[in-house]
């Protein structure tokens, strides 16, 4: 137990007086630090501002150390000379940027659509282009952990979306997708869904939370609930959705669990799985609870 008093009066001591701001985190002095990395790597942060913002937001809210990957298109990419990404960089440090990766016979650039904030991202059956992170990230640490992003289907006459998570012996085990199909058969903004507590023994059953009604880019977070056995959805600031329970009693356990966070479609055992849609945000925490995933929902609004 530690106590703290203030007196009023002015320390006249011998001792001299112990410097703690370096143990401080300042949300300037963070993305200073930040801007001198992307810049020194070629980059560029299109909305320093927001940027600066998002820092805050994790430090004022508690989240910074408990975030493993928070990245936005906007808030630092590099490009090559040709237009395509080739980083999205993580403002939790370099193993967590997102890097370009490529598969057979690309049928389009990875572009920045700089209106949109967002990177075009499309695999098609021939090849495709997409993001995966720099080294493998730890995805759970407490009884339940948190995914929250905003991503567009770009083309509705398909059967394909765009998928942003962790994916273990070609398993999906935490991700959140964003999807309209053909015939309008899916209609989900977002989905966040995992495995029951029968991985890693079987491949589990699939549990999720998700809309039924689709649009561009909406704010949203999954609360993955291992303990309790549930996946809670959220959007804009409010519980949208819930799974129903694993039959199991409990979600797959990740905590000793460690792989490449990947962006564009579920890794297969041939390789990226077909996808066309965009990027724009991820905040990735490996601890959470019911107030983390209401602010992180509201990203965005």
């Amino acid at each position: 137990m530690t106590a703290a008093i203030n007196t009023g009066k002015a320390y006249a001591g011998f001792r001299a007086a112990i410097d703690l701001s370096a143990s401080i985190l300042d949300p300037q002095a963070l993305f200073n630090a930040y801007k001198a990395r992307v810049v020194a790597d070629g980059g560029t942060i299109p909305d320093e501002s927001g940027c600066l913002a998002r820092f805050s937001f994790l430090l004022n809210n508690g989240m910074y150390d408990r975030a493993t990957v928070c990245a936005a298109p906007a808030f630092g990419l590099k490009v090559d000379g040709s237009g395509n990404v080739q980083t999205i960089y993580n403002l939790l440090g370099d193993a967590g940027d997102l890097i370009a990766g490529s598969q057979g016979t690309p049928p389009r650039a990875m572009t920045y659509d700089a209106t949109a904030r967002a990177v075009i991202i499309q695999v098609t059956s021939g090849g495709g282009r997409f993001l995966k992170s720099r080294a493998n990230q730890v995805i759970q640490k407490g009884g339940a952990y948190l995914i929250a992003g905003r991503m567009s289907d770009l083309y509705r006459a398909d059967n394909n979306g765009i998928t942003a998570g962790y994916n273990i012996n070609n398993l999906a085990l935490a991700y959140f997708r964003t999807m309209i199909t053909n015939n309008q058969g899916t209609t989900e903004a977002w989905r966040y869904g995992t495995r029951d507590s029968a991985w890693p023994a079987g491949t589990g059953g699939a549990i999720y939370a998700a809309t039924s009604v689709y649009a561009d880019y909406v704010p949203s977070a999954g609360l993955f609930k291992v303990e309790q056995g549930i996946v809670e959805g959220y959007e804009k600031g409010k519980s949208s959705a819930t799974s129903e329970a694993a039959v199991t009693g409990k979600l797959a356990d990740l905590s000793s669990s460690t792989t490449p966070l990947l962006i564009g479609g579920a890794q297969t055992e041939s390789g990226v799985a077909a996808c066309y849609g965009a990027f724009m945000d991820i905040l990735c925490l490996h601890t959470a609870d019911e107030s983390d995933a209401v602010l992180a929902s509201r990203l965005g609004m």
